[in-house]
């Protein structure tokens, strides 16, 4: 990885695309379908309803309507490109831009990372019953390679090329930020991952760490799923309003540190969770308007059907001294421990896996609870 860092550090397209993320790649294809609208056309028309006869495309527009990148072609065929370079797509921010049903508009996530939620073998998957396509960033680095070895213009191809070459290293960051059961919990730590202090060089670690914690995530989600629990799609939000026992898998980054979310939702309005950020591994109660959660954390904890850490042997527990609970605000309390590196990332996954089969097991204990506190 070491040459793919050099090459990175010395493109003068990757440092300058630093300062705006996204919007620096959305740019670039705007750029791009300005110049070259036949080539653009003709790439993107296989992923149309209706392939178009007259592939030069018109009305290219950038940061649109909250579309990264759209542009239609003579036939009236529209194609809306959401753009994820640095971040990683959410399956609630693609709803937000699926208003309709209309054979004439093709719905494209183009992502440097492969989600993590039901993507179909053909790259396509289901958005409020609308299909979009998954178009990789190695897959349309393939097109700008292309288009390169085409061009006459010198400085042209010269800027595709440099564009190809720090997106190919990109493609390479984005396989090595793809964990493995057998991979150790160390990629929070400096001192443990050398790629981590790499990336900080670079300023990439961010993207680094959010796609660990995604995959983190998902292979706690694959393995639940193997259960008999109430599990819902990767990537689905909690409902609140229902009495309906739900568990839901997030992730993100806060406070420059990844973020692993498992939460089950075990009443109305009431919800168990497991949060990992950075090395620290929480259990938490959260509730949505401060009337359950502090009520019942200190009988959740008294009758050992919550807050306990007894899988992982003896252990520090935080918060420490007299104080029982941290907490953010009056609707999440937690305690938590911190993991360090000797866990793998299997271990961690097998420790959820069984926090929430013991959720199950004592639901109706902690119902009581939840009622008798209402």
């Amino acid at each position: 990885m070491d040459k793919i860092f050099a090459s990175l550090l010395e493109s003068p397209l990757f440092n300058l695309s630093l300062s705006s993320k996204e919007l620096f790649h959305s740019n670039f294809l705007y750029w791009i379908g300005k110049n070259y609208p036949e080539e653009t056309g003709d790439f993107f028309s296989k992923f149309c309803s209706i392939e178009p006869d007259n592939k030069r495309i018109v009305l290219v527009k950038r940061e649109k309507d909250n579309i990264d990148f759209s542009f239609s072609y003579t036939n009236g065929q529209k194609v809306l490109i959401e753009n994820k370079v640095k971040s990683i797509a959410h399956i609630s921010q693609l709803e937000k831009y699926t208003k309709t049903i209309d054979e004439k508009i093709c719905h494209i996530l183009l992502s440097l990372s492969r989600p993590s939620f039901g993507i179909t073998d053909d790259n396509t998957f289901i958005v409020k019953d609308v299909r979009w396509f998954y178009l990789s960033y190695f897959e349309y680095n393939k097109f700008i390679i292309k288009l390169s070895e085409k061009l006459k213009n010198d400085y042209h191809k010269n800027i595709l090329k440099d564009y190809s070459n720090f997106i190919l290293g990109l493609t390479e960051i984005e396989k090595i930020s793809n964990l493995k059961h057998s991979d150790k919990f160390d990629f929070h730590s400096f001192d443990s991952d050398k790629i981590y202090n790499s990336l900080i060089d670079l300023r990439f670690h961010d993207y680094y760490l959010k796609k660990k914690y995604e995959s983190l995530s998902n292979l706690i989600y694959l393995k639940t799923k193997e259960s008999d629990l109430p599990v819902l799609n990767f990537g689905a939000e909690p409902n609140w309003g229902t009495n309906n026992e739900e568990i839901t898998f997030g992730f993100g980054m806060t406070n420059a540190q990844g973020l692993s979310d498992t939460k089950y939702k075990i009443a109305h309005n009431v919800i168990l969770g497991i949060q990992i950020q950075g090395e620290s591994f929480r259990l938490f109660i959260e509730d949505k308007d401060g009337q359950i959660a502090h009520k019942i954390k200190d009988q959740l904890f008294a009758k050992k059907l919550w807050f306990y850490f007894d899988n992982f042997g003896e252990v520090e527990i935080y918060p420490k001294g007299t104080k029982e609970f941290n907490k953010y605000g009056n609707v999440f309390y937690y305690k938590s421990i911190k993991l360090g590196t000797k866990y793998s990332i299997d271990e961690i996954v097998n420790i959820i896996v069984d926090y929430l089969k013991t959720i199950k097991i004592n639901s109706l204990q902690i119902k009581d609870l939840i009622i008798n506190a209402s």
